[in-house]
């Protein structure tokens, strides 16, 4: 059972409060756990964005817009760090002009870059962001499985030679994502 509970200040009271609960025992994504991840590294330094993207692959969240955001967010991070600024802050102008020079900025990434930031929520604190982090690989590993199981029934349907090689090709890695989403396999 892996659950998580992410605790957020609460805005009127200075105490710690659940923002969300999430249970990834069985998701397949989570657009609250994605948005919650981004707003915390929206508040986080460069050095804490650049060491949890050695971690973190883009390709974890389910939201293609996201994903474009959180490429655009460790990407100026990168060079943050690069350019000796560690604990320089990524604030939203600069992941807005990152998007922009990459060509990124269409109408839902900038909607979604704005929920991200909007004050609504109170980012997470980096421990949480990393917990988020977890839970998205989780579900990442989650949506291969289920990929996987419908190639493995189509795959015995049709009986085709190319199926079944796709099929266990896409099973041969999948040890590799319960790695690294926390899950020892044998």
């Amino acid at each position: 059972y892996y659950r998580i509970l992410i605790k957020s200040p609460c805005p009127l009271s200075g105490v710690r409060a659940p923002l969300t609960s999430l249970d990834y025992t069985s998701a397949l994504y989570s657009r609250e756990a994605e948005l919650a991840l981004l707003r915390g590294l929206l508040a986080a330094r460069a050095g804490q964005v650049a060491d949890l993207a050695s971690r973190l692959d883009a390709r974890d969240f389910y939201m293609p817009h996201h994903r474009t955001i959180y490429v655009a967010i460790t990407t100026a991070a990168q060079r943050l760090h690069d350019e000796g600024q560690p604990d320089a802050p990524l604030q939203p102008d600069l992941i807005q002009q990152e998007l922009q020079a990459a060509g990124s900025l269409s109408d839902t990434v900038a909607s979604a870059l704005l929920q991200a930031t909007s004050g609504k929520y109170l980012p997470p604190v980096m421990a949480d962001v990393y917990r988020l982090a977890d839970g998205l690989k989780r579900m990442r590993l989650h949506r291969a499985l289920d990929s996987a199981g419908h190639e493995l029934v189509n795959a015995a349907s049709s009986g085709a030679d190319e199926d079944i090689r796709r099929c266990m090709n896409q099973i041969a890695f999948l040890p590799h994502m319960a790695h690294r989403a926390g899950l020892e396999v044998a």
